[in-house]
């Protein structure tokens, strides 16, 4: 976490109190503390560098790496979480797939998007107003 924080941490460009997101979906090592501890090392060093942390994932690979609560008793609603049914385009969000966990501000509902109009989140507690 040190490692790739310093390194990109200072190449951010993007104004101050924006989003930025530790994107965690592969390399967990065995151990769901030292996982959790990394990334609240990451997000706490996003903050101290004046952006809003997220912890950006999907639920199973959550669940089984991470204490989530932990990351949300300091960071609360700082979850955006995907889940979605396949790989095609989805214009709507398919509140079936919806994650429910505590913590969660993003919903990414497909990873399949339409370039000028989807984005194919929804923000559901106002994080990216800012």
């Amino acid at each position: 976490a040190k490692a790739a924080l310093d390194r990109y941490l200072p190449k951010i460009q993007t104004p101050k109190n924006s989003i930025v997101a530790l994107d965690y979906e592969g390399g967990a090592s065995g151990d769901k503390q030292a996982n959790t501890d990394a990334i609240l090392y990451g997000m706490r060093r996003v903050k101290a560098a004046g952006y809003t942390p997220m912890y950006y994932s999907y639920k199973p690979y959550t669940l089984a790496n991470v204490n989530y609560k932990q990351i949300i008793k300091e960071f609360p609603n700082s979850l955006w979480i995907a889940a979605y049914p396949n790989y095609e385009v989805t214009p709507v969000p398919n509140y079936s797939f919806f994650p429910s966990m505590d913590g969660i501000s993003v919903f990414q509902f497909t990873s399949t998007y339409v370039a000028g109009g989807l984005d194919g989140n929804v923000d559901l507690t106002g994080i990216t107003d800012n």
